[in-house]
């Protein structure tokens, strides 16, 4: 098992624009999901969902070159 979560710089954008309260969600949701594969619920949160779909992709390809 990985002892690391990658988070690429190419996000840093997009989690600019979110606020310090959604940004610590989608660090959280992003740590949970890297250490255990659970997939996070943000409900009805558009903004939340449509970043963690770009991340969640991103981190489904660093672990696929990890292996």
């Amino acid at each position: 098992m990985r002892k690391y979560l990658l988070i690429y710089f190419s996000h840093k954008d997009k989690i600019n624009q979110l606020t310090d309260e959604e940004a610590g969600k989608l660090f959280k949701a992003a740590l949970t999901y890297g250490e255990t594969g659970e997939v996070p619920s943000f409900g009805d949160d558009r903004i939340l969902n449509f970043a963690w779909a770009d991340m969640k992709e991103e981190i489904d390809i660093a672990n696929e070159s990890y292996e």
